[in-house]
């Protein structure tokens, strides 16, 4: 312990050049691989985590160059100091190549050194559930939530998002002319919620994707526009064992028609001329199955070996399209194969923005977006009411995804904005009150010059910002930007992001 604080210290209180600094990175790095390995020596894996010490102790650098910094004093900077020299070890099983071991979906449970990792996992998300419902204690109590609760709530759901955040939730479509796919669901789209897309299947036009997600909900996309045409839940037939024995969903041969076999050997059949026709059939039914369904659209899946397709995953690593197969959980082909389809990727990786900002912080932040919607989930229960006097939801089929009451928060202050004391007021009133004190005009003003790109057209930021705040749904917004309305929500983070760089902490 003394070695590495002494070395901390160094950091802390000299002036580095790249030299020295290096050195005293790799000695970190010798000394986090001892002793976060010792116990571990003959693990098979043990030497091949070297770069995960580097990383780390790149990572304890950053942080202690942060804390110089912050002009503490000489009591605060020594408990500081001690605090990271504490941690340091424990440090590498948070860098990107630690995370993807422990959190491999084929990786054995029993394994010691995962259960070493999984352990200081659990323990740093019990600290941030604390530390998070401490710092929203009073929005908790002014919301009637039960603090326990909530904590508990937290720590039960808290694996479940990390493991969503570092899994891939798309589907895509490929074709033979593009290394760039189109995903589905498409990026930044809002009221979806995302899980493992399972199972994939192309109509014979080549123009629809079905797509059967882990959590048994079918969604059927218009490929050119990115469009949802429907989405049907099928948690109803059958439990959740057993799902990885459900076929893979396969159009009708006039594509009007998807089935999908349960585990238990019943078809389900999805009409998609019909809002709300489904229907399934059991053995002693198979002849009325096929009377309705007609001929089934099956593309000979021993073509997909042969594809031409260069493909580019999501490590940006440019594949063959039998390599790819490789990486996916199930993936399909039309029948000229032009265009192909496939599922999730199997491997789990911290993605960009979580290695930004390292995993400890990315699991505070998590926490802390679950406790805010939870928190604005109450408090929307007992006062959002626009557009209707008694709450109602516009008759539309953005209602579900896009309500109109969202638009009066595009720039208001979200919970996490809020210090501990602040409330959130009835929402006609959170947004007088931040006109009163940010001026939006200002805003719109300044993103007159900022624009996104949207496949080479130019959408100006002020002017999707004043759509969303004036509370237009997708399909009204999409139609004023001339862009598909499955397309907005992802436009709308990018804009997002945009005002971010731009104004910080102001909004």
């Amino acid at each position: 312990m003394d070695k590495i604080q002494n070395l901390i210290k160094q950091i802390f209180e000299n002036d580095l050049d790249d030299d020295a600094r290096n050195s005293i990175q790799t000695r970190m790095a010798q000394w986090i691989h001892a002793s976060a390995f010792a116990d571990f020596s003959s693990h098979p894996l043990s030497e091949t985590f070297e770069p995960a010490s580097q990383s780390a102790a790149a990572s304890l650098i950053r942080k202690i160059e942060h804390l110089k910094s912050q002009n503490l004093t000489a009591s605060a900077a020594q408990k500081r100091i001690e605090s990271a020299a504490a941690s340091a070890a424990r440090g590498v099983f948070y860098t990107p190549e630690l995370v993807r071991f422990l959190y491999d979906p084929y990786a054995a449970p029993d394994d010691p050194l995962i259960v070493r990792g999984v352990d200081i996992h659990c323990q740093l998300i019990r600290r941030a559930v604390r530390n998070v419902a401490t710092r929203y204690a009073d929005s908790i109590q002014r919301a009637m939530l039960d603090r326990e609760s909530v904590e508990e709530e937290l720590w039960s759901a808290a694996m479940e998002e990390i493991v969503r955040c570092l899994s891939d939730l798309s589907a895509r479509a490929w074709r033979a002319e593009s290394s760039e796919p189109v995903c589905f669901p498409p990026e930044g789209a809002r009221g979806w919620k995302k899980a493992l897309a399972a199972r994939v299947a192309l109509n014979p036009s080549g123009d629809r994707i079905a797509i059967l997600q882990s959590d048994r909900m079918l969604s059927i996309w218009n490929i050119p526009d990115g469009e949802l045409l429907r989405k049907q839940s099928l948690a109803e037939f059958g439990d959740s064992t057993g799902f990885e024995h459900w076929s893979a969903p396969y159009f009708s041969l006039d594509g009007e028609r998807i089935a999908v076999q349960t585990a238990a050997a019943c078809v389900i059949v999805v009409d998609l001329n019909g809002k709300e026709s489904i229907d399934s059939f059991t053995s002693d039914r198979r002849d009325d199955f096929r009377r309705g369904f007609g001929q089934p659209y099956l593309p000979d899946e021993a073509r997909l070996k042969t594809l031409p397709h260069q493909v580019m995953n999501r490590k940006e690593e440019s594949l063959s399209w039998p390599d790819y197969l490789k990486q996916v959980y199930h993936a399909a082909c039309d029948g000229d194969q032009r265009l192909a389809a496939s599922a999730s990727e199997i491997e789990r990786f911290m993605p960009g923005w979580m290695c930004d900002i390292g995993f400890e912080n990315a699991v505070y932040y998590i926490l802390r977006r679950r406790l805010i919607d939870r928190i604005r989930k109450e408090i929307h229960v007992e006062s959002a009411a626009a557009p209707g006097v008694d709450g109602s939801q516009p008759q539309t089929d953005e209602a579900e995804t896009a309500p109109r009451t969202w638009g009066v928060y595009s720039f208001n202050k979200t919970i996490d904005d809020m210090s501990a004391g602040e409330s959130v007021t009835h929402s006609s009133r959170q947004t007088d009150d931040w006109r009163e004190e940010h001026d939006l005009e200002r805003i719109l003003a300044v993103l007159r010059n900022v624009s996104i790109t949207y496949k080479k057209q130019r959408i100006p930021c002020d002017r999707l910002a004043r759509l969303k705040a004036e509370g237009g749904t997708n399909a009204e917004i999409g139609e004023a930007l001339g862009v598909p309305r499955g397309t907005v929500d992802y436009l709308w983070n990018q804009c997002r992001n945009q005002i971010q760089l731009i104004f910080g902490d102001e909004i």
